[in-house]
């Protein structure tokens, strides 16, 4: 008689190794004879939807042009305060817009966008 035990150790020391492919692949193309990565956005999706975004933009080259950190604080440059004060300003000049977190790094920033499309909204 066997047990459940010996059935489930023959399978695993009898199994057959396989190499797991993954389900997606970085399309890699040139571009000024570089290569780069495709887009990372969805393709079916309209962007113009409804919902909460995460925003990345970064500087080219990864150049500090926003400020540097120092003692673990961030300390802005000219440019990077421009670029919190227009972050703050997008909610006055749409009406859809909600702003959320958002920060400010050396040479990126994040911050989260919620589009709300519901066309009665009371105008700021």
């Amino acid at each position: 008689m066997v047990c459940c035990r010996d059935v489930a150790l023959q399978r695993l020391y009898n199994k057959p190794q396989r190499h797991i492919k993954p389900d997606f692949k970085f399309s890699m193309t040139l571009f000024q004879n570089r290569y780069r990565i495709e887009s990372a956005r969805l393709m079916n999706w309209d962007y113009r939807n409804e919902g909460a975004y995460f925003i990345t933009i970064c500087t080219r080259n990864k150049e500090h042009f926003f400020g540097e950190i120092t003692n673990e604080m961030m300390k802005l440059s000219t440019a990077g305060a421009i670029v919190k004060g227009f972050w703050y300003e997008i909610e006055n000049h749409f009406m859809n817009v909600t702003l959320d977190v958002f920060t400010v790094m050396p040479n990126h920033i994040h911050g989260i966008i919620l589009l709300n499309n519901n066309l009665n909204i009371v105008s700021r």
